[in-house]
């Protein structure tokens, strides 16, 4: 028989919590808090505190009294100034109709006459210069530094030469002055054949207008100018004039007009007149011929071109001695031989080709040694004076294209040369004497003509 098994009992374990951790426990600050000290109250800090905003409320006070009392003081000064500016506000005649001008001059005609003041006893005076009338007809005059009213009338219109008439009474034409108005106020017009009438009502006395009256183009009309003078505007077959003209007899539409000016290709054009404002045509017509410019290092050269006579250049304002252009215009296209000559004797020329349409432009430096600097040194520098600054500083070419600057102590003094000191310069550093120019001149010839001796073949500086 078998033997009995016991039965298989299964127990579960129930894992307990990890028992909890004590929290440690910080230590006071001190051994035992109840002898902790107390803190005491800031007294001192409050009253350092209330005693800062007292300086300050005390301050604020006093800056806003003492600025009651300044605008106090300056605004009896500034009511004294601002009143005879409302008063002459105040008193600036207002516009009248008709009708109440008309009721105040019956008025005034059936006012009775008021008897003549009885004169006083004449007493002894002494003479007096009679007034200069030299400011009496000044058109602005300042009094305290202000522009005031004046008698005198200036009219003057764009374009000038408008008719004037002043209360339907004639003055000429503008500009104009006018004087003898009577106080009051006057009605202008200017009229001018091709503009729309101007009116203006104008106060005498009163300030001068600032700017003349612009006169507005009438409709229908066609106002006509051209960069180059003198070009005539056709129509057809008929001559309208010659710009800058205003036309007024085209009527309204297309139009093709037929330009010719001096020098220029022909040009035609198609303008389209308004029949409610003016027209503006500018025509720019293309220059057949071309110009020539020259400049000249240092200025005061003779330029001569090819068939016309020689031109002396003026100064110029940059630097560096350069002269101001000058041009030679309406050349016809071509090459010319040009020639740029010094008084002492120095010279060069070239040929330049001018273009139609454009402007040949060219600079000539000659070098002139027309300055000696003596220097503080005992030495002494020869050149051309290229430019001198505010401070005394010199720029000399002491040979060409070679430039030394020289400061003021190191200057004794600035010698001028004169035409024939700058000429014998020259001729030394050319190697060249008066007396080989003589025998040259006398035997026909150019100096150097003959073959020098081996001894003088040597080159010099």
């Amino acid at each position: 028989p078998r033997a009995a098994v016991p039965p298989l009992v299964v127990k579960t374990i129930e894992e307990e919590p990890p028992p909890a951790r004590p929290e440690p426990k910080v230590p006071p600050l001190w051994d035992d808090e109840a002898d902790a000290p107390k803190r005491a109250f800031p007294w001192r800090r409050i009253l350092l505190l209330v005693a800062l905003v007292g300086i300050i409320a005390v301050l604020a006070v006093l800056i806003l009294t003492s600025g009651k009392k300044e605008t106090e003081k300056t605004t009896p000064e500034a009511a004294a100034s601002k009143t005879p500016e409302k008063a002459a506000s105040s008193t600036r005649p207002r516009e009248v109709t008709d009708g109440e001008l008309a009721a105040l001059i019956a008025e005034e005609e059936r006012r009775p006459e008021a008897p003549a003041p009885k004169k006083p006893p004449a007493q002894k005076t002494q003479p007096q210069p009679p007034p200069s009338t030299e400011n009496k007809e000044q058109s602005v005059v300042a009094e305290e530094g202000r522009a005031v009213a004046s008698d005198v009338v200036y009219i003057a219109s764009t374009p000038p030469g408008a008719h004037i008439t002043v209360d339907d009474k004639d003055y000429g034409t503008t500009p104009r002055i006018i004087r003898g108005l009577q106080h009051g106020r006057h009605r202008i017009a200017l009229h001018l054949r091709g503009y729309e009438t101007f009116e203006r009502q104008i106060h005498v006395p009163d300030l001068l207008p600032s700017k003349p009256y612009r006169l507005a183009q009438a409709p229908e009309t066609l106002l006509i100018t051209s960069s180059e003078p003198g070009t005539a505007v056709w129509y057809g077959p008929r001559l309208l004039g010659v710009a800058p003209v205003l036309l007024t007899d085209l009527p309204a539409g297309e139009h093709e007009l037929h330009f010719v000016a001096p020098g220029c290709q022909p040009l035609r054009q198609t303008v389209t007149l308004s029949h409610l404002r003016g027209t503006q045509l500018a025509v720019t017509p293309a220059s057949v011929l071309g110009a020539l410019e020259i400049i000249t290092q240092p200025p005061g050269c003779l330029v001569t071109v090819e068939g016309l006579p020689p031109v002396k250049t003026q100064p110029g304002k940059g630097e560096g001695r350069l002269s101001a252009p000058c041009r030679f215009t309406h050349m016809q296209p071509g090459t010319y031989a040009v020639k740029v000559s010094y008084p002492a004797g120095i010279e060069t020329g070239g040929r330049l080709t001018v273009t139609a349409g454009k402007t040949r432009s060219q600079t000539v430096k000659l070098w002139i040694p027309d300055t000696r600097l003596v220097l503080t040194d005992g030495g002494s520098r020869l050149g051309m004076l290229i430019s001198k600054n505010e401070q005394g500083d010199v720029v000399l070419e002491v040979s060409p294209k070679r430039l030394e600057r020289f400061l003021k102590p190191q200057i004794s003094r600035i010698e001028s040369l004169k035409p024939d000191e700058i000429r014998a310069t020259i001729d030394k550093l050319r190697g060249s004497t008066p007396r080989r120019k003589k025998a040259a001149a006398h035997t026909g010839g150019k100096a150097g003509d003959n073959k020098p001796s081996p001894s003088r073949n040597k080159p010099r500086e």
